[in-house]
């Protein structure tokens, strides 16, 4: 979930701020608190359970691997990438 609010926030911060008229601050600040609080879940299971963090690591890499297979698919070979069909 801390992956997914970070990638959210930093969608926001540059691709859509003006139009929502976002504080830059605020998104760049809830980022910072976003990665602390990760690095801190990420410190302790790493003390108590490493094998759960490669199997998550291996997770998202599958996630983002299989999201850039199917976008790549989705998308025609003239229309510039982040504009939809």
């Amino acid at each position: 979930y801390l992956v997914m609010d970070i990638i959210v926030h930093w969608g926001v911060l540059r691709h859509v701020r003006k139009d929502v008229q976002a504080n830059p601050a605020i998104l760049g600040i809830a980022i910072v608190l976003d990665l602390v609080v990760l690095g801190a879940f990420l410190w302790i299971k790493a003390q108590t359970d490493l094998a759960i963090l490669w199997i998550a690591f291996g997770g998202i890499g599958a996630v983002f691997g299989f999201e850039h297979f199917y976008l790549r698919k989705r998308r025609p070979s003239n229309s510039p990438a982040g504009h939809e069909m």
